[in-house]
């Protein structure tokens, strides 16, 4: 299976550990566009609703990340490492690969204090 991260899970990047028996394969993109926010030590991308984003005015862009094949045991590391404030969920990527893929729980999102990544790009 394969896993699609876009903040500290990627290489050079402090949790980069949690991905050590997995297999990077490429930087990639999203094909959909969703909203990135800076939560200042990490990024989180929001899933709404396309009428979400007018309502809230907000810039929808393509993730960039990269992509490794893990196993299970990875993925259940994982899914602990980012609860409570994210749930996986499976996203298809510019390569062509379906990938599971984090999201920020939208109750995490304080419109007040979260920057907005306009280019689905984290550092």
């Amino acid at each position: 299976m394969y896993v699609f991260v876009y903040g500290t899970l990627k290489r050079g990047f402090i949790n980069n550990w949690l991905l050590t028996e997995s297999y990077y394969i490429c930087p990639t993109r999203t094909n959909e566009e969703y909203l990135m926010v800076n939560l200042n030590y990490f990024p989180g991308v929001l899933e709404l609703e396309n009428d979400e984003y007018i309502d809230l005015g907000e810039p929808k862009s393509k993730i960039s990340g990269e992509l490794y094949k893990v196993d299970n045991r990875t993925i259940s590391t994982l899914d602990k490492f980012e609860e409570p404030f994210f749930y996986r969920k499976r996203t298809y990527l510019e390569n062509g690969v379906e990938a599971w893929m984090y999201f920020l729980k939208n109750e995490y999102y304080n419109d007040d204090s979260n920057r907005k990544i306009e280019n689905g790009f984290w550092r």
